[in-house]
């Protein structure tokens, strides 16, 4: 048995995680699925040179104001910095 299966990296299919050096972004959706335990919002990026890190999350404010998803509350403490 390979090392790293001993350590509970099993490999299904090795050209895919061959191919998985390529990744240049993974983005995560509101699930809850990866957290530390404390959800912040610890960075934002712009993708559109017109929208600056103030404008993404006054419009991410407009969009959770209403929700009580912890990462939602997260997202409004920012407003706070």
């Amino acid at each position: 048995m390979e090392t790293s299966a001993k350590n509970g990296l099993l490999i299904k299919n090795r050209t895919s995680f061959e191919n998985s050096r390529k990744i240049t972004t993974v983005v995560f959706d509101k699930t809850g699925t990866l957290t530390i335990g404390k959800f912040e919002v610890s960075k934002v990026i712009s993708l559109n040179k017109e929208l600056k890190e103030a404008d993404i999350i006054r419009l991410s404010l407009a969009l959770e104001e209403k929700s009580e998803h912890p990462i939602a509350t997260s997202i409004l403490k920012k407003q706070a910095i």
